[in-house]
């Protein structure tokens, strides 16, 4: 006779009615507060990572807390900030200067220079033991900071990157990791970020649901004096207001281009009121898709 399973307590074992069932549900996003980006990506995804990435002053830090604001501002759960590169001080100071946080506001900044995993947690769990509201979003700024053991460097965010993901779905949160662009991206011919410029590629393309990805067209310009090296001649000078969100990974949505608006003085950042309608950039279709097409899907 064969033993009885009464006491499994492994991980779900789905029969085909079971995942079929769930394959109904619609997915789970989370509003990022910008109505275009939300409309044309569908938003952060709970129980998943999802990583911005840009060179410095190009707007990312700027981005999260722009975020974190919005959903902060809603009051519908806690939105907690990992800032191992700002301090709370200096969070303080950018929301002073705009004037556009205020007190009672669902924000909160854990201040530690090298965190980890279980820092992460540790932190967290409080939190969701001792506020009524819970946990709604947590942003970590950022990768290269983190405090995960390793002698290897690309093992070392990789194991963090891991670390968030598995926090994410521990307290079924989206969880923004902020993660700054290779150096070369600024001398190539192509300025356009694409996910090669993440040292780590590899573990953000298996591990994170969407990759967002940030260039200040004005900025290059000022390095460059140009924003196509390929063709200097076709260069149009950008508005110093526009900053380029390019979406390279979107694990169930689009993946494309867009702008917002970018004041560098204040670092807020809004929809764009006149969009410049930014190249987009979409992978080649190796595949038929006219099912998805006809569900009214997109592939991904």
């Amino acid at each position: 006779t064969h033993a009885k399973l009464d006491a499994y307590d492994g991980p779900p074992i789905y029969p085909p009615i079971g995942f079929l069932a769930l394959a109904e549900r619609q997915v789970e996003t989370f509003p990022t507060g910008f109505q275009q980006f939300d409309e044309k990506f569908g938003g952060l995804y709970y129980g998943r990572v999802s990583i911005i990435a840009a060179r410095p002053s190009h707007g990312k830090s700027a981005l999260a807390l722009e975020v974190a604001r919005r959903a902060a501002q809603r009051r519908r759960g806690w939105v907690v900030y990992f800032s191992a590169e700002l301090s709370a001080g200096e969070i303080g100071r950018r929301f002073r200067r705009r004037r556009d946080l205020k007190d009672g506001d669902h924000l909160l900044v854990v201040e530690d220079d090298h965190p980890t995993t279980r820092s992460m947690d540790v932190a967290l769990g409080h939190i969701e033991s001792t506020r009524e509201e819970g946990i709604e979003l947590a942003i970590f700024d950022y990768l290269d900071y983190s405090g995960e053991k390793n002698s290897n460097e690309v093992l070392r965010l990789g194991q963090a990157l891991q670390g968030c993901h598995e926090l994410a779905r521990k307290y079924h949160i989206p969880f923004i990791v902020i993660q700054q662009l290779s150096r070369g991206i600024e001398t190539r011919t192509d300025p356009r970020p694409r996910l090669s410029d993440l040292r780590w590629s590899g573990s953000a393309e298996q591990i994170a649901a969407m990759v967002i990805m940030l260039q200040h067209p004005a900025i290059h310009y000022e390095q460059i004096g140009t924003t196509d090296t390929l063709n200097p001649a076709k260069t149009r000078i950008p508005e110093d207001w526009e900053l380029d969100v390019y979406v390279r990974k979107n694990t169930h949505g689009r993946v494309g281009s867009m702008a917002l608006h970018f004041d560098r003085e204040t670092g807020l950042i809004t929809d764009a009121r006149d969009e410049p309608d930014p190249q987009t950039w979409l992978p080649k279709k190796t595949h038929n898709t006219n099912l998805f097409e006809a569900q009214g899907e997109v592939p991904f």
